[in-house]
């Protein structure tokens, strides 16, 4: 029997209209894989998803809708969630923030319920953050370490949790704790940019915290691998290798672009201008990919400095 890798399938996308959905779009349709995408608003089509996907829209993911979507597909990838860092993280904006992850999430596997045995997707590939262990300067964790207890942390263990009840009807569940995403046109990678091009590059304080990572072609290629294997299943830290610490990514980046790296912006002005929302850049954790190196993937861009030259040419 061949290798699924090598079958064409039908994968649905949920709520593919950010920064890695039309991305991922294109690779998967790249090796012959049909794609539709599931969104809120189909009018977005036209703008940001590659010619040949196929949009349907449905309002609030409603679970009855969701079914008859889902049913005789092989795979479903959940990208759906507002903005991590758009906007600072008010009360609302957290609820905000937990409710469009868990309830789409909750919506997807409850339309799974409805569909038999035989008409289910196989495998469910669904979004989380390397957050998910929270903030912790020192020590290395791994896809067996434990939860955090920070906001995101809490998130992504609610957001897993749920992806996981799809276990029970027989569908392959994979959660994909993404690092850092640096690709073309990423604003994590634009708003460090910016004060290098205006010679004022450099760490944020403290500058000890680790910096976890991955290069856009990684990223995309880690969900296309575990949706074509088999053996892929749980957690996997969607990171690069080449963790390193935050002030060894400033000294990258202004070598890479020529610009000095030796202005550290300090922690208390992160804090004013972001409030809560500056740990996801003053912490960190030392997260490695584990599971994705047993399982044999090969990283394109282990080293973060070979990242950042490819990526700006």
């Amino acid at each position: 029997m061949r290798d699924q890798a090598e079958l064409s399938m039908k994968i649905i996308l949920v709520g593919a209209t950010g920064y890695l959905g039309p991305r991922l779009a294109g690779v998967l349709q790249s090796v012959r894989h049909e794609v539709t995408v599931v969104t809120r608003d189909a009018t977005l089509r036209a703008n940001r998803l590659p010619e040949g996907v196929r949009v349907v829209g449905v309002k609030d993911y409603e679970p009855a809708a969701l079914q008859h979507v889902l049913q005789g597909t092989d795979a479903v990838v959940n990208l759906a969630g507002a903005n991590i860092g758009k906007g600072r993280w008010t009360r609302r904006r957290k609820a905000l923030l937990l409710s469009s992850r868990v309830e789409t999430t909750t919506a997807i596997v409850s339309a799974m319920s409805y569909l038999g045995t035989d008409e289910r997707p196989s495998v469910f590939v669904s979004t989380s953050g390397i957050d998910y262990y929270g903030n912790s300067v020192d020590g290395t964790v791994t896809e067996d370490s434990p939860s955090g207890d920070s906001f995101m942390a809490r998130l992504c263990v609610e957001w897993e949790g749920t992806a996981r009840q799809a276990e029970s009807m027989g569908v392959r569940v994979v959660t994909m704790r993404m690092g850092t995403v640096m690709g073309r046109g990423a604003r994590a990678l634009q708003l460090r940019l910016l004060p290098f091009r205006f010679f004022m590059g450099g760490p944020f304080r403290p500058g000890k915290q680790w910096f976890c990572w991955v290069h856009l072609d990684d990223a995309l290629d880690l969900y296309r691998f575990a949706i074509e294997h088999h053996e892929v299943r749980g957690s996997m830290n969607v990171v690069a290798p080449g963790v390193l610490r935050e002030s060894e990514a400033a000294t990258a980046i202004g070598r890479a672009i020529h610009r000095p790296s030796w202005l550290p912006v300090p922690a208390s002005f992160l804090k004013l201008a972001m409030g809560e929302q500056a740990d996801l850049l003053l912490l960190g954790r030392h997260a490695e990919p584990v599971e994705a190196l047993r399982y044999g993937y090969r990283f394109q861009y282990p080293e973060f400095e070979m990242a950042i030259r490819q990526i700006l040419g």
